[in-house]
């Protein structure tokens, strides 16, 4: 066998063919000068047939075999369609192939798939701090740039807006939630304790001059003028004159003015505000506005306006985040990443370690009612697949052929069959010999 593989059959071919005919030729010249013995004569009349029908064989079978090429060259179009087709829809069966997957529900109930499955997810998550590793590997190669893009690039206070102009954002689902979360910080009173001390301390060297308020005793007057009115249009009484002199509130407003004229540019916010900021005052504030939260929607439209407010200016700091440099935009998001992705990746590795160890056992885990729903959508949507996936595998082979051209076809072809075709020859070749030397036996008998 060895000695087999190591002979070209194209020479041996040749060299049966080229014996042949030398045979041929010398056997009908010594057959014609007449000179052989009689008792020759059959012998040699049968190998001459014998060299004639090597001759013939071999030499047919070297015309075949290089038709075979010709007309895969000439034949390259249709035999191209027509291979990409057998292959995939006769020898693969594509499509038999991707509908016998979408029974992912029969497959993984098969209990010899289970064990192989089980193998499968232990060989690929042996440990959770493999798990941790390759979450985290993930997430720092191919999700955390990609999601501080995303982040970058959305047009949040834009789509705020839209909501918000469209009237289809449910109130009742952030009242809700802001109630409980504004009663709960009510009742940390430690923390409530530290947040007017700093709210004292932010507040005590900002005097009222510095927030805007006038301090010449002419603007004093216009302020206090016209909280008055503000405070005159709620209530429901009249003003008397003094002694016809002019009304009360002048006086006063005028007194108070040249009074405080002064004391704006040194009094501070603290000043004003402390016997109003305690711990008692910000609970019941925030306790007052959880009430209106729970408030029912129909029974207090002032609370919808006060949520659509607040709406309308979450979307002034969006848009100032939109404004904000690219490069500062990078560098806020990825510190607040980095802040938080150890959290966040623990607590979703354990989530994925948990569903990890619920794969191990198969049939309890398809017992789950999402899981079985997400089966059927991927099975169906698998099916339906089928026969787009089976077009698109013929399409992609005909494309590598047509890649190839028909040289790089018929070349394929010729690296891949040559051999064998030349064996045929040199099997063409021994039994037109053979066949060729029984033919003349025959002729000699009759």
């Amino acid at each position: 066998m060895k000695i087999m593989k190591k002979v070209n059959p194209s020479w041996l071919a040749s060299a049966i063919i080229i014996l042949a005919v030398i045979g041929f030729l010398f056997i009908t010249v010594v057959l014609a000068e007449d000179t052989v013995k009689s008792s020759y004569l059959p012998f040699l009349k049968i190998l001459r047939h014998g060299c004639e029908g090597a001759l013939v064989g071999g030499i047919c079978d070297f015309i075949a075999v290089r038709m075979v090429y010709e007309t895969a060259r000439k034949e390259f179009p249709s035999l191209r369609d027509n291979t990409a087709t057998l292959v995939v829809k006769d020898m693969v069966k594509l499509r038999e192939k991707v509908q016998d997957s979408s029974q992912i529900e029969l497959l993984l109930s098969d209990p010899k798939m289970q064990i192989r499955f089980a193998g499968l997810v232990e060989d690929i998550l042996p440990t959770q701090e493999d798990m941790r590793v390759e979450l985290e590997r993930v997430w720092r190669e191919y999700l955390r740039e990609d999601l501080i893009a995303w982040l970058i690039q959305g047009q949040f206070s834009h789509e705020l807006q839209v909501h918000q102009k469209d009237n289809d954002i449910n109130q009742e689902v952030f009242r809700t939630i802001g109630s409980k979360i504004l009663r709960y910080v009510a009742d940390e009173e430690e923390e409530n304790r530290t947040l007017v001390k700093k709210i004292q301390a932010l507040t005590q060297d900002v005097t009222l001059a510095e927030i805007g308020i006038p301090a010449e005793e002419e603007g004093i007057r216009h302020l206090l003028t016209a909280v008055w009115n503000s405070w005159r249009a709620m209530g429901d009484f009249e003003e008397r004159s003094v002694f016809g002199l002019g009304k009360v509130s002048t006086f006063v407003i005028k007194a108070m003015a040249t009074r405080s004229a002064p004391l704006v540019k040194t009094t501070t916010i603290k000043q004003v505000l402390g016997p109003l900021l305690t711990e008692k005052t910000v609970r019941e504030g925030l306790l007052s506005f959880a009430t209106k939260l729970e408030e029912e929607s129909s029974a207090s439209e002032k609370t919808n306006q006060v949520f659509d407010d607040f709406l309308g200016y979450s979307a002034v700091f969006l848009r100032a985040w939109d404004n904000i440099d690219v490069v500062e935009k990078v560098e806020v998001l990825d510190e607040l990443f980095r802040i938080f992705e150890g959290q966040m990746l623990g607590h979703l590795s354990k989530a994925l370690w948990d569903v990890r160890n619920q794969l191990l056992e198969p049939s309890s885990f398809l017992e789950k009612t999402w899981v079985r729903s997400l089966i059927r959508i991927l099975s169906t949507q698998i099916e339906a697949k089928a026969e787009w996936v089976e077009a698109e595998a013929i399409k992609a082979l005909q494309d590598q052929f047509d890649a190839m051209g028909a040289e790089g076809f018929v070349g394929m072809l010729q690296s891949r069959t040559q051999r064998q075709l030349d064996w045929i020859k040199v099997n063409g070749s021994g039994w037109g010999f053979l066949v060729g030397m029984i033919a003349g036996g025959i002729t000699l008998l009759f």
